[in-house]
């Protein structure tokens, strides 16, 4: 805007001050009215390398509102960035005794770091490993070998060591095991489990398909159990395509009340609710043909997975497994399929991966699943339908 005429030395004349205002406002080039210059704001500080690398460790797929617990040195920026990237159930102690007070698996994860004139000892260890189902340590390298082993000890597996990138003598480690069994079912019981709602199992039936094929060589007058039968979108799918002898076991009464609404053709059908550690051993020798999992074998606890194990090769000669590889979270834990019905006396038929079975539809969370097909070592070699799958997968 261009200087009223005369404007500015009549003020400078008049009123005391103004010839200085004047020959700032003539030496910034600013004209009378215009908006005085505005800063920018400091760019913002840069992230904690400790904090950082701790965030970046957490699955995607871990809710906003997880409970975690923040212990050691670094309490207050550790916090400080966890609240940055939107967690917000926080607590944080710098007094390990307070440990003690907490309740078995109250956090959903443990944060702890020691600088390098402190350690982790057994005590304080064997409360994180209470706690929570997954911890996070950052140390000093040297004391890594000594702390993970008091956390294996304690049923925690290791899932990642690596140096922290900006701190390179502190070692981030992240191990991890199940909850306790009694979170795990309360956790399958709810109406809609986080990230695992009945709902999403009512969808595509590719990977039923998929299950039909593999099975295929089984008369239609076979009688099949499902483990963990959710909506029982499986076992509706094989009932409507020659094999109607199906039955179930699924531990949420959500996903078996949505059952009988949305397939009526189960009416009449056996669907137990409960675990299947409850129900299993109840079932009379050779009650079915085959028994089948698809993603349930990886959520059972150790705890109660050797008398599922057990039944499932009482109950049926054949089994078929479909499940992924050795993952392990707080709801997952890594059993050695194979191992554990060979070492029952099944004999390992074939191993087809589940990316191969399904013919109609890629999925790339499958990648990672294979279908195990195994049949009682009595049965192997009699003219057991099952012999004609080694040969097919």
């Amino acid at each position: 805007m261009a200087e009223p005429k005369n404007t500015l030395k009549k003020v400078a004349r008049r009123v005391p001050g103004a010839r200085a205002v004047r020959d700032t406002l003539r030496a910034r080039k600013v004209g009378v009215g215009a908006a005085p210059a505005t800063s920018s704001p400091p760019p913002p500080p840069p992230a904690d390398p400790i904090a950082k690398a701790i965030t970046a460790e957490f699955d995607f797929t871990l809710p906003k509102t997880s409970s975690i617990l923040v212990l050691g040195d670094e309490v207050e920026r550790v916090a400080s960035e966890l609240r940055t990237r939107g967690f917000s159930t926080i607590t944080t102690t710098t007094d390990a005794s307070a440990l003690a007070t907490f309740g078995d698996d109250q956090f959903r994860v443990v944060v702890a770091t020691r600088g390098p004139d402190a350690d982790f000892d057994r005590e304080l260890l064997g409360h994180v490993a209470r706690v929570a189902s997954t911890v996070v340590l950052v140390q000093p390298q040297e004391q890594v070998t000594v702390s993970t082993s008091l956390l294996e000890q304690a049923g925690f597996t290791g899932r990642s060591e690596h140096p922290v990138e900006g701190a390179e003598k502190e070692t981030i480690s992240v191990l991890r095991r199940m909850e306790a069994q009694s979170t795990l079912h309360d956790f399958w019981r709810q109406p809609l489990p986080h990230g695992n709602t009945p709902q999403a199992y009512l969808g595509p039936v590719h990977r039923s398909r998929a299950l039909h094929r593999l099975i295929k060589d089984l008369d239609g007058d076979s009688k099949i159990l499902e483990v963990g039968c959710n909506v029982g979108r499986n076992i509706a799918y094989l009932h409507d395509n020659g094999y109607p002898e199906v039955a179930g076991i699924e531990i949420s009464p959500h996903a078996v009340k949505m059952l009988r609404e949305k397939y009526p053709q189960l009416e009449g059908r056996e669907v137990h609710i409960g675990p299947a550690g409850d129900i299993l051993p109840g079932f009379e020798d050779d009650s079915f043909d085959l028994i089948y999992t698809m993603a349930v074998i990886e959520h059972l606890h150790p705890v109660e997975a050797a008398p599922v194990f057990d039944a499932m090769v009482r109950v049926a000669p054949n089994i078929l497994a479909i499940e992924p590889e050795n993952r392990l979270s707080h709801r997952q834990y890594p059993h050695d399929i194979v191992k554990e019905f060979t070492d029952r006396g099944m004999v390992h038929v074939s191993t087809t991966p589940m990316v191969e079975a399904i013919t109609d539809h890629y999925e790339a969370a499958m990648e990672d699943y294979q279908a195990y097909r195994f049949v009682r070592a009595d049965r192997a070699g009699a003219g057991n339908a099952t012999d004609g799958a080694a040969a097919s997968a």
